[in-house]
C-alpha cells in the first residue's frame, strides 16, 4: 500500500478478463488503492521495450488470505 502513497499507480490486469480483475481487487479489499482493472493485454507497446518490467512486481494471488466474507457474501 505504501507504493499507492508514493504516488505510483496500480493497475491489476487477468488473463480470465476485466470481470476477473475486478473480482481480485474486490477479494484482496484494494479498492482503495487500485487505479485499473483490465483483461490482461495481448500488446503491450512501452518506450523501454521489455526493460519496464524491472520496476514490476508480481504477485501470486494463491499465496494471499482474504478476508472472510459477511452473512450476505461481501468481504
Amino acid at each position: 500500500m505504501a507504493r499507492a502513497e508514493e504516488g505510483f499507480k496500480i493497475n491489476i490486469w487477468s488473463a480470465r478478463g476485466e470481470r476477473a480483475a475486478v473480482d481480485a481487487v474486490a477479494r484482496c479489499n484494494l479498492g482503495g488503492i487500485v487505479n485499473a482493472t483490465l483483461s490482461k493485454p495481448g500488446i503491450v507497446v512501452d518506450d523501454l521495450g521489455w526493460d519496464w518490467t524491472q520496476y514490476t512486481r508480481t504477485i501470486d494471488p494463491t499465496s494471499l488470505t482474504y478476508p472472510a466474507p459477511d452473512q450476505g457474501g461481501n468481504v
